[in-house]
């Protein structure tokens, strides 16, 4: 999505947008949003203060905002947590926001997105993908994400997705005075995979 096109379409947008800060305005249209369905997550990594354990976010509840925020304009929505893929409902969510006609995209930390869970979100129609990668090396990977193997299922997470067109994928990293030194190794994986 070109969101400076999707932008300049709507007529009156621009002005709306720029009197925001003094003026704001319930009636303004939504074009993108980004959802935080749940704090848990399955990893334990050294930079993250987890929060405790809340019930993630039910479907039905996402989808009443959906449907509330496509009436507002809504053309892309990002799902993230926590972990996504640890949400007992999360293929139907993404499945109800894909036939809203919405762009979806996710974060994930790839460990638990296996080949069939890769299949149905391609089927499904999401857009995009941004795995954690922290390291070309596994220890350091490992140790800032706090669960021994999380490089091995992240790396094979990339693998599968990136031998899709669909979804596309995206690589996060979070940089930490352990890792910086490795980011020519990370992006040497990166592009031979």
């Amino acid at each position: 999505m070109d969101l400076e096109k999707e932008i300049l379409a709507k007529k009156g947008l621009i002005d709306s947008l720029a009197g925001i800060a003094t003026n704001p305005r319930p009636e303004s249209q939504v074009i993108f949003a980004k959802m935080k369905l749940l704090w848990q997550c399955n990893l334990s990594c050294i930079y993250c203060d987890k929060p405790a354990p809340t019930p993630p976010m039910p479907r039905r509840v996402v989808k009443e905002m959906l449907n509330g925020l496509t009436i507002l304009g809504l053309k892309k929505i990002h799902f993230s947590g926590g972990e996504v893929f640890t949400h007992p409902e999360i293929y139907g969510i993404l499945e109800d926001a894909c036939n809203l006609g919405l762009q979806v995209n996710l974060t994930t930390n790839g460990t638990l997105l296996d080949k069939d869970g890769i299949s149905k979100i391609s089927d499904m129609g999401v857009h995009c993908v941004s795995l954690s990668l922290d390291s070309a090396d596994h220890s350091i990977h490992d140790r800032l994400r706090g669960v021994k193997g999380a490089f091995k299922a992240t790396v094979k997470a990339i693998s599968r997705l990136a031998r899709r067109e669909r979804p596309k994928l995206r690589i996060n990293t979070v940089l930490t005075r352990e890792n910086s030194r490795t980011l020519d190794a990370l992006h040497g994986l990166l592009t031979g995979i």
